[in-house]
């Protein structure tokens, strides 16, 4: 871990982004900041001003305010230092990852896991940005080696790893659809080793119980809010809209002028700002409503494109053309990796099931959403570490002589 650290913060040093600024379309950024304000977990769009978000999850845009708090809001030595947590939050799950290549695959497979995963453009790329990205990955990589290598049989400890599912999705919901995957994996672990199936039926019980604890007060506080009862972020109508409006295609290009988005442009930021924010997304839910019933075959292509570009990438954005190939051919690369790997785990590694499954399960919701290759990053190792458990059948075993003995 403390390898990996040093090289992606040398990376990101040598690129001159430890402390450059944000882009000034962050919203966690922008809301951190005005919860620094005491003004509280509201609308990152428009003037600040007393409207409560459902925008995002509140654990990472907390870290950042308590960081804030200590070194200054916006100062050189606060996004250095949130972009530092953030290269640490990437390292642990690096380790983390090691670990469960160890224990399921054995050191070989894991050494190159690791390899590939500091050499890979779309990690390297983005590990200077202020996102929640590295601590989502975080927390995946801290509940599959929960599930999948520790796999916690005693009653604390099951309620304990419910709660670390509720504390993970606080940070970032997107991995609750592989929390199931994981649990039946650890379920399956246990009845094979002679649990009977009341005790198991517990165990999922338990897990069920504190992940539910976990997410209850954020869970109130938004139905307090907006009177309506939705899983902890309330931004799915926008993600939607955005990504299957009709002058979309699918993929969340909206610095395009022709791809309206009240982060960047005037009208709907001041039509978000009219309506309140969870207005505004209840306008975009009919929206969309109404563009599925007027052509359900567009929703289909849509899709179709979405699937493309998560698995084998897109940039919209300005940049050179070989920081563009560089980073296509690293997403591809590693969905090349992950299908060679998913094939060699079908054919004679069955214990990597399990991650196969974790990378169909992880991208359903952006695929009917939006998509952008920032969101597959919490997904990255998993389909590298999957490349790696191919890659090692490809060398050659040695083979052991037997060494004639002396007369």
């Amino acid at each position: 871990m403390a390898v990996a650290f040093v090289v992606i913060a040398a990376q990101v040093i040598l690129r001159g982004k430890l402390t450059a600024p944000t882009t000034a379309y962050n919203e966690q950024f922008r809301m951190a900041r005005y919860l620094l304000h005491g003004t509280g977990f509201v609308c990152p769009v428009g003037p600040e001003r007393d409207d409560p978000s459902s925008w995002y999850s509140p654990g990472y845009i907390a870290l950042m305010t308590v960081i804030m708090a200590t070194f200054g809001e916006g100062t050189r030595a606060s996004l250095a230092v949130i972009r530092l947590v953030n290269i640490a939050a990437m390292s642990v799950s690096f380790g983390l990852y090691f670990l469960v290549a160890v224990r399921k695959f054995g050191p070989k497979v894991a050494r190159v896991a690791v390899v590939l995963m500091l050499i890979s453009p779309s990690l390297m790329f983005k590990a200077d940005e202020i996102w929640d990205t590295s601590w989502t990955m975080l927390g995946g990589a801290l509940l599959l080696a929960l599930f999948v290598v520790a796999s916690p049989s005693r009653p604390p400890a099951v309620f304990g790893s419910g709660l670390a599912c509720g504390a993970v999705a606080m940070v970032n919901p997107c991995f609750t659809l592989c929390y199931p995957v994981w649990v039946i994996y650890s379920w399956w672990r246990q009845r094979r080793a002679g649990q009977k199936i009341l005790s198991l039926l517990r165990y999922s019980g338990l897990v069920v119980m504190g992940f539910l604890l976990a997410i209850l007060p954020w869970t109130v506080r938004n139905v307090y809010h907006f009177g309506e009862l939705f899983y902890l972020r309330g931004n799915l109508p926008l993600e939607m809209w955005s990504g299957n409006a009709p002058w979309s295609d699918g993929y969340f290009g909206s610095t395009r002028p022709d791809k309206p988005h009240p982060v960047f442009h005037e009208s709907e930021a001041r039509r978000m700002v009219e309506l309140g924010e969870y207005g505004y997304f209840q306008a975009c839910r009919a929206e969309v409503a109404r563009w599925w019933q007027e052509d359900k075959g567009r929703f289909g292509r849509l899709t179709a494109w979405r699937i493309r570009w998560f698995w084998f990438g897109r940039y919209d954005f300005d940049m050179s053309r070989i920081a563009l190939v560089v980073k296509m051919l690293g997403v591809a690369g590693s969905t090349i990796l992950a299908v060679f790997g998913a094939a060699v785990v079908i054919w004679k590694r069955r214990e990597g099931l399990v991650l196969m499954t974790t990378l169909l399960v992880f991208p359903s919701p952006y695929i009917i959403t939006a998509i952008m290759v920032r969101y597959r990053l919490p997904i990255e190792p998993v389909m590298l570490l999957l490349g790696a458990i191919g890659l090692v059948q490809l060398w050659p075993k040695r083979k052991k002589t037997l060494q004639e003995k002396p007369p």
